[in-house]
């Protein structure tokens, strides 16, 4: 079996942790800090060096979980 076959699940968990974790940071920002381009730029840092690493990181530890269980 191919290996993208074998982490096929890991992949969509972690798209849809990440638009979990994407539509938090919107309702965040859009709460709490308004819209400039420092807050559009920080916006970005936090998209490309967090949310997708945790989205990858969460859906990782929650299939090991499901094969554990």
């Amino acid at each position: 079996m191919s290996k993208f076959k074998i982490n096929l699940p890991l992949y969509v968990l972690a798209i849809i942790f990440f638009i979990i974790y994407l539509k938090i940071l919107n309702h965040i920002f859009n709460l709490r800090i308004p819209l400039t381009p420092i807050a559009d730029f920080l916006s970005v840092l936090i998209l490309i060096f967090i949310i997708i690493p945790i989205s990858f990181i969460t859906a990782h530890f929650f299939v090991k979980f499901i094969k554990n269980s």
